[in-house]
C-alpha cells in the first residue's frame, strides 16, 4: 500500500532509472562540445582551439573528431582569443571568432562553406603545343591533387587553355621576366577574373634565364619555363593566395612543402598555410576571386617581411633608403600603386619609428620619373600622416 499511495518512494523500473540518471548527468556535464554544420562526407574533422581547457590556457589545441562527428575538447572557460578553426577534405577552413566560453556547458557550432571552384586561365606561348598542353594538364593535376590533400577546400573549377604558339607577338615572351608583365597581358592575352599561367620557353627572376624555372609577378600572372615540374606551377600559384618561401624554417619545414623555392618533391602544405590562403585579405580567394563574401578575413603577417623590417629598423638613419625601396616596390611590382599592401604598411610604419625627417632628404632614391614623382609625394604624405603630421 505504502507503494501506491508514495510511488516516488517505491524501487523505479530499471528503465526509467537510467533515463532519470542520463539526464541528471547530462545536466551535470561540464563539457562543452564543438560541432559542425554542412561538413563533407570525405574524412574527419581537426580543430585548433583558443580557450581555457580544464583550466589550462590553451592556445591552437588541436582535437580530432569523434565517431559521430562532433569533439569533446573538456570544460572550455573564456581565454585568449576564444576561437575555434576547423579544417576538413573538400571544405574550406571556417572559423568561429569571440566564442562566448563560460563555466557553464556550451554547444558551439562551426560553419563549413561549400567546396571552393577557383578557374585558371592558361596560355601556351611556347610550342610544342601538345607539350606544352601535356605540361600544363600534369600541373593542373598536381595542383588539385596537393589541395585535396591538404584540405585546402578548393578545387579547379576549370583550366581554360589558349594555344598562341602562332600568335605574331609570341616570340617576344619566348625569354620571360616580370618587367614583361603588362607587355604580355596587352598583346597575348589576359582574362583579368582570374590567375592566368603562361607557358613560355625560359624564365629569368632575378638569378638567369632557365626553362626550368617559374616565377609569380603578382597581378594574377604566373610563367613557366617549357620543363618546369608540374609541382612548381603549385608553388609559384601559392605566391598568389599569400604564401610565402619557407626555406629559413628549417626546423618544421623541408623541401617537401608547397612553398620551398628550391625543391624536386613539393607535396604537402601546412594547416597554418591553408588558413592564410583563405584569411590573407590580400590572396586571391578574397583579393580576386571574392569567394568569401562577409566571412572574417586576417592579415598575418610575412615572416620574412616582419623581421626584415624590424631588423632595419635596428640601423636607424642608414635604413631609410632601403624603407623607401621596399615602400616603392612592395613584394611584387604589381603592388607598387597598392595602398592596401601589408608590407609597404610595415615598411612605412618602420620609417614613422625612425624619423619621418630623413624620409624627405632620401627620397630621390625612389627614381627620377614622373610617375616616381607622384610616388615621391605619395609616400612624403603617407609618412607625415602616420606621423601626426611632423
Amino acid at each position: 500500500m505504502i507503494g501506491a499511495v508514495c510511488p516516488g518512494w517505491g524501487r523505479a523500473p530499471k528503465a526509467i532509472l537510467v533515463v532519470v540518471l542520463g539526464a541528471l548527468l547530462g545536466a551535470c556535464d561540464p563539457h562543452d562540445r564543438v560541432k559542425f554544420t554542412n561538413p563533407s562526407s570525405t574524412g574527419e574533422i581537426g580543430i585548433l582551439l583558443d580557450g581555457t581547457v580544464d583550466g589550462s590556457g590553451e592556445n591552437d589545441k588541436k582535437y580530432i573528431t569523434t565517431a559521430d562527428g562532433h569533439v569533446d575538447p573538456g570544460g572550455v572557460t573564456s581565454g585568449a582569443n576564444n576561437e575555434v578553426i576547423a579544417w576538413q577534405k573538400r571544405r574550406p577552413v571556417a572559423l568561429e571568432e569571440s566564442v562566448g566560453w563560460t563555466a557553464g556547458k556550451e554547444d558551439v557550432t562551426v560553419p563549413f562553406a561549400n567546396h571552393m571552384g577557383i578557374p585558371f586561365e592558361v596560355w601556351l606561348v611556347k610550342g610544342p603545343t601538345a607539350d606544352r598542353q601535356a605540361q600544363a594538364v600534369a600541373a593542373c593535376v598536381k595542383l588539385d591533387q596537393i589541395w585535396r590533400d591538404e584540405r585546402m577546400g578548393a578545387f579547379i573549377s576549370s583550366f581554360s587553355m589558349n594555344d598562341v604558339t602562332g600568335d605574331p607577338d609570341a616570340a617576344d615572351f619566348h625569354d620571360f621576366t616580370c618587367a614583361k608583365a603588362a607587355d604580355i597581358k596587352t598583346d597575348i592575352g589576359f582574362n583579368a577574373s582570374r590567375i592566368n599561367i603562361y607557358y613560355v620557353d625560359r624564365v629569368d627572376f632575378g638569378t638567369g634565364f632557365g626553362t626550368g624555372k617559374g616565377v609569380w609577378c603578382g597581378g594574377g600572372l604566373v610563367a613557366m619555363g617549357r620543363t618546369t615540374s608540374d609541382h612548381l606551377s603549385a608553388h609559384e600559384a601559392g605566391h598568389g593566395f599569400e604564401l610565402d618561401h619557407v626555406n629559413s624554417l628549417t626546423t618544421n619545414f623541408d623541401t617537401t612543402n608547397v612553398m620551398h623555392n628550391a625543391s624536386n618533391n613539393r607535396e604537402w602544405l601546412t594547416e597554418g598555410q591553408t588558413f592564410r590562403a583563405h584569411l590573407e585579405p590580400n590572396s586571391a580567394i578574397n583579393d580576386l576571386y571574392a569567394l568569401r563574401p562577409g566571412l572574417p578575413t586576417r592579415d598575418c603577417g610575412n615572416l620574412s617581411e616582419t623581421v626584415s623590417l624590424k631588423a632595419v629598423v635596428e640601423f636607424g638613419r642608414e635604413a631609410v633608403p632601403f624603407l623607401l625601396r621596399a615602400v616603392a616596390v612592395g613584394p611584387s611590382p604589381e603592388r607598387v600603386r597598392s595602398f592596401d599592401s601589408s608590407y609597404r604598411q610595415r615598411a612605412l610604419n618602420a620609417l614613422v619609428a625612425i624619423g619621418p625627417e630623413y624620409v624627405v632628404e632620401d627620397l630621390r632614391t625612389v627614381g627620377d620619373s614622373a610617375e616616381d614623382a607622384d610616388l615621391r609625394k605619395w609616400i612624403e604624405d603617407a609618412v607625415r600622416k602616420l606621423s601626426g603630421g611632423r
